[in-house]
């Protein structure tokens, strides 16, 4: 079958976005894909402009709810704190404005070229078989035979996607997708069989229990929609009650003591779905309790894409600083939703559930309401979609996610009429600007990564490279400079103990962003190391500094009380020291950091005695901490 050119790009985007690594990037995996997605989504565009088509406006609601969202996200950028981080996304995730925008870009697109039923059943087979690639990869490195990297601590396979939960909302979408190929005999059934396994094999490894809900939730919509839509409306009715039923034993079970440590991963996992407290499950709940206090703070346009991260710390729990803090949540929430109300506040959460009815409503209508012959690939995509919407409440997206469900809501919201037309002539130097500025963006991201790689790891390897010079490069390229600027500064007294020049740096950006709590506290750090290693107290009391001014930021982080006493120590004032420790104490109770705190305390005021006594404490604290918080 002969292919129009943009069909082309479109597999090659299903296939490399997922199957993306690039490992001479900082951060390899998500970045990237972001890069790629831009790139691609430039490339796209541009050759609708290069090809002399115009894309006519259209009356389908999804498309206007989308425009409203994009102009509530572009509001809330300029309203950021940093307002280019907002544009391009956090760093490590690229889950900013320009994603959003992208997303926009390629449901419209998608829209108007994917309308030929043979060109959805190509697509879709891609998707099932770049998924049967990712999957192999997954079960491979569960095996200990992962080609690219020997880990023998891997427990939860990530795959491609470098993450367990973005490999399992990745599956959860692609499982409904091969059995819509098997149930219209696109997908031979022996050969849909073992790609199954494999799928569901994968998806096992994984542990994650939002992966797991997302697939129960798709694979039982497109049983339910295609028996429904088949006329047998009490067999549907059926399953999905079944469906529900069946997570009551499971919610009971979470409810009961967790199982003993040597039992199996998969049942431990299994019989902890609903629990709480004593799991990932209780990360999430500490991360959504600070994100109802800061979206009451700024109820309206919220605090700008990408922000969670930055606005977590203004409102930390004391019980998440076990967890490690804010970093837990890696700057995500693992909520869609409360990501869009922190993000852009009531009036992008408004918006954001009006574009999923007006996204989820007409199919389901379509659906419902047509003959068979009219659904065979609708269902498997309302299947999919739904999966990811069920997903993204317990967890968060990757870019291949992100690229798939936009590319599928376009194909289940095409139009029989052309909404694509030629024009009078083409416009080959636009297609070429559009599609120049998504490759642009794709260096922006890329290469800035990349000299970080090679100034971090590198340049430790090689007396030709220095570690200052290249890092620097990557801060003068990346349209998000912030975190190589810290990395610069940590280079720098590193390779040359330039204290100075990494201080200095660090003061800059404090002094440019001074209400960010992880530029203090990275600052704070920096000086604190400073002084010990030059046993100056007088770059210890600029440490004390930073620390009380994150503290007016973050007053609830007991591990910030605790570093500030600990720099009170080193200056000898044991006094000072010690009510940090009682504030942290008061705000957080059995905390492994302060036994051990007061460990150095008592050792630094002559009472072995006392320091082997809270020295104790704390193995025992961090022994029953360890016991009890991570068993699924």
């Amino acid at each position: 079958m002969t292919l129009p050119p943009p069909t082309k790009l479109w597999l090659a985007a299903l296939i490399i976005l997922p199957l993306a690594y690039n490992p001479l990037s900082r951060w390899q995996y998500e970045p990237d894909k972001v890069a790629l997605l831009l790139a691609f989504t430039g490339v796209l565009l541009g050759a609708v402009f290069w090809q002399g088509m115009s894309p006519r406006p259209s009356k389908n609601y999804a498309e206007k709810w989308l425009a409203a969202f994009l102009l509530v996200n572009l509001l809330a950028v300029f309203g950021s704190e940093l307002p280019h981080w907002s544009l391009w996304g956090d760093p490590a995730w690229r889950n900013g404005f320009l994603l959003t925008l992208a997303s926009a870009i390629l449901f419209g697109l998608a829209r108007r070229q994917l309308l030929s039923t043979d060109t959805q059943r190509l697509l879709l087979q891609t998707v099932v078989w770049t998924s049967a690639l990712v999957s192999l990869y997954g079960i491979l490195e569960q095996l200990r035979l992962n080609p690219l990297i020997n880990d023998e601590d891997t427990v939860r396979a990530s795959a491609t996607l470098a993450h367990a939960n973005l490999l399992a909302l990745y599956l959860a979408m692609t499982i409904p997708l091969t059995l819509t190929l098997m149930l219209n005999r696109w997908l031979r059934l022996e050969i849909g069989v073992v790609i199954l396994l494999g799928q569901g094999g994968c998806l096992i490894f994984t542990y994650s229990r939002a992966g797991w809900l997302a697939t129960l939730a798709g694979v039982s919509i497109l049983g339910g929609l295609w028996l429904w839509n088949r006329g047998r409306q009490n067999l549907a009715r059926l399953l999905l009650i079944g469906t529900i039923a069946g997570l009551i034993p499971l919610f009971a079970l979470s409810m009961l003591p967790p199982l003993p440590s040597d039992v199996p991963h998969v049942l431990q996992t299994l019989t902890n779905m609903f629990r709480w407290k004593g799991a990932t499950t209780q990360i999430r709940f500490l991360g959504w309790e600070a994100a109802v206090d800061a979206i009451q703070e700024r109820p309206i346009l919220g605090y700008g894409p990408a922000s969670y991260g930055m606005a977590l710390e203004w409102h930390l729990p004391p019980e998440l600083a076990p967890f490690g803090g804010a970093e837990a949540l890696g700057g995500r929430p693992h909520n869609r939703l409360i990501e869009i109300g922190i993000e852009t506040g009531g009036v992008g959460l408004v918006v954001y559930i009006g574009l999923l009815v007006a996204l989820f409503m007409p199919l389901i209508r379509q659906v419902l309401t047509s003959a068979p012959s009219a659904n065979s690939i609708k269902i498997g995509l309302l299947a999919a979609l739904s999966a990811n919407v069920v997903g993204t409440q317990l967890s968060f997206e990757s870019a291949a996610t992100v690229f798939l469900f936009w590319v599928l809501a376009g194909m289940a919201h095409t139009e029989t009429t052309p909404i694509m037309l030629p024009t009078t002539r083409r416009l080959p130097i636009i297609g070429v600007g559009i599609a120049w500025l998504g490759v642009s963006a794709m260096g922006l991201i890329i290469i800035p990564d990349m000299l970080a790689y090679r100034g971090e790891s590198q340049c430790g390897k090689s007396a030709d490279c220095d570690p200052a010079q290249t890092l620097q490069w990557a801060v003068d390229l990346s349209p998000t400079p912030e975190v190589f600027e810290m990395a610069l500064a940590n280079a720098s007294a590193a390779s040359n103990h330039e204290w100075q020049a990494g201080g200095d740096a660090l003061q800059k950006l404090v002094d440019r962003y001074p209400t960010i709590v992880q530029f203090r506290q990275a600052y704070a750090l920096y000086l604190r190391r400073w002084s010990a290693a030059e046993q100056n107290n007088e770059i210890a009391a600029d440490a004390i500094d930073e620390y009380s001014h994150a503290l007016v930021l973050s007053p609830r982080d007991p591990d910030l009380w605790l570093d500030r006493g600990l720099v009170w120590l080193q200056m000898g004032e044991p006094n000072f020291a010690m009510a940090d420790f009682q504030q942290a104490n008061m705000l957080l109770d059995d905390y492994p950091r302060y036994y051990g705190a007061m460990s150095v305390y008592a050792s630094m005021q002559g009472d072995v005695a006392a320091a082997q006594t809270w020295q104790q404490l704390a193995l025992e604290a961090q022994e029953k901490w360890d016991n009890w918080v991570w068993r699924r």
